[in-house]
């Protein structure tokens, strides 16, 4: 067990046959029918079908029984940049300025790939990316990401308060660029190790979309409502390029804002002019920082928190519920090519067993295993 959630728990398991090491999100059915949740199940399946990117934590089988519903993804061991991020601030330090470029580009171009679907993601924040075991980030949580429409505009609140584009505070629309907006909150929080904050004065009609109260929301809509974007750049952290690229990406209006145009203007942008984007696109650059091998951040890779079967025992699945899930069972082909090819290469080049432990019975109790 690596933690417990909103619907259920993120455990480590092993495939049988091929040995390969899965994180497995399992989801209850009669609590996703008692939040009335099954639509957002599906279209998280949906598109996480499409994901092909090492930015993005890509499915690899889903399946399912009478009461479970269970996704399985690549183990990333380095935990979520958020819990990385607070043990730097912990430690009176935050990230150099080569880690905070290295890991806004390899999710900037997670990004782009969500984008290319036509799919924007709307919760990008550190908590929902995650770091593999050599130190390179993935995307994960995609609950919330939807198509977007050409006949419809998206209008309705999603994603985490903070993170919000002023579009979606107004409620006026959703755009790749507002995932814009949102990544650049993210850049300036890896930077300086905390979000913009909101300068608003209380009691009053203004509202910016760093604000994380009600009133907030309610001055967005009011006809009266004063947008008011402050935003601090202490020298000490911030170099002229990094506070250029997120006064751009800070741009209320998302049809001004940078990326509007299309993702290669904020990859083009001088505080990129480091990256090499193909060279990182496939992976050939070494992560400035890796995380310690020796111990899985677990708390940080599942939602952790209480979780019973017994609140919703009184819950009764149907055969109109069981219709939801006709086409949950996935498996992803390339995903098996790679699995079947590191076994081989595993049963050429078989790891050395320590001398000590030859002779020691193998203690499997604790070992979650699917096949």
């Amino acid at each position: 067990m690596l933690g417990r959630g909103a619907f259920g728990a993120v455990s480590a398991v092993q495939r049988i046959d091929t040995h390969a090491i899965y994180a497995m999100k399992e989801m209850s059915k009669k609590q996703v029918k008692q939040n009335h949740s099954e639509w957002m199940v599906i279209i998280e399946k949906k598109v996480l079908q499409k994901m092909n990117s090492p930015f993005v934590l890509n499915l690899k089988y889903s399946f399912h029984n009478h009461e479970s519903l269970y996704l399985i993804f690549d183990m990333c061991t380095g935990g979520d940049l958020k819990y990385h991020l607070r043990q730097a601030v912990k430690e009176g330090k935050l990230f150099p300025p080569k880690q905070v470029q290295f890991n806004a580009a390899e999710v900037f171009l997670g990004l782009e790939h969500i984008h290319s679907f036509d799919i924007v993601y709307r919760d990008l924040k550190p908590n929902n990316i995650l770091l593999d075991q050599s130190g390179h980030l993935k995307i994960s949580d995609l609950g919330l990401a939807i198509k977007l429409r050409p006949d419809k505009v998206l209008k309705h609140l999603a994603g985490t308060a903070g993170y919000w584009a002023p579009e979606i505070v107004m409620k006026t629309g959703t755009y790749k660029v507002s995932d814009y907006w949102s990544f650049g909150t993210f850049l300036y929080e890896m930077i300086s190790g905390k979000r913009p904050q909101c300068k608003c004065q209380k009691n009053t009609l203004e509202w910016c979309p760093f604000g994380q109260t009600p009133a907030m929301e309610q001055n967005a809509l009011h006809d009266d409502g004063i947008l008011r974007i402050e935003v601090d750049y202490p020298p000490s952290r911030f170099s002229a390029s990094a506070r250029d690229l997120l006064e751009k990406l800070f741009i209320s209006d998302p049809k001004k804002r940078l990326g509007s145009g299309g993702p290669h203007e904020v990859k083009e942008h001088p505080y990129f002019k480091e990256i090499d984007w193909e060279r990182l696109l496939n992976q050939e650059i070494e992560p400035p920082f890796v995380p310690d091998s020796r111990t899985v951040h677990a708390s940080s890779i599942g939602e952790v928190g209480e979780f019973s079967k017994r609140k919703f025992r009184r819950v009764k699945l149907t055969e109109e519920d069981a219709k939801h899930y006709e086409d949950f069972t996935y498996t992803s082909e390339e995903g098996v090519q790679h699995e079947l090819l590191d076994a081989v290469m595993k049963m050429d080049n078989p790891p050395p067993r320590p001398q000590h432990d030859i002779a020691r019975p193998v203690d499997n109790s604790n070992c979650c295993a699917i096949s």
